[in-house]
């Protein structure tokens, strides 16, 4: 996996997947219309509306770190860490994993009530953002 290479160890790490064959090109091309909630949750953080969720994620500072055919990592460093994510599709699944490494013990510290906060919020626009995957690819 190219999550592997671009942030090989972490602090934090959460993983999503829906069971089908799905298409990377499903997933990058999901529109907020498609997930009304995750356009809720993205106005509520102040992020300016985009026409994809993807795109939504790159206005949050990430960038594409490392792409394939069958999976896309976006990666983002702020002061105190690294922060990497992937949408990964193999023959029936599609998941991604969020990895966190922060780069002292204070980041360490100060991130974690951070993280309970933003986790539930953050796991479930992924979760959101692969079932819309989905049924863009059973629709064709």
């Amino acid at each position: 996996m190219l999550l592997d290479q671009v942030l090989p160890r972490w602090h934090h790490r959460e993983r999503h997947s829906v069971a089908g064959t799905v298409p990377l090109a499903a997933a990058r091309e999901v529109t907020l219309a498609e997930v009304p909630l995750v356009r809720l949750l993205f106005r509520l953080r102040g992020v300016p509306a985009r026409p994809t969720v993807l795109e939504c994620v790159l206005s949050l500072g990430f960038h594409v770190a490392a792409e394939s055919d069958d999976e896309l990592v976006l990666a983002h460093s702020p002061a105190w860490g690294r922060l990497a994510m992937n949408l990964y599709a193999e023959p029936g699944r599609l998941s991604t994993e969020t990895r966190v490494l922060l780069g002292s013990r204070r980041a360490r510290l100060a991130f974690l009530p951070y993280w309970a906060v933003v986790r539930p919020f953050s796991g479930l626009i992924r979760r959101l953002w692969l079932r819309a995957a989905l049924r863009r690819a059973r629709l064709g």
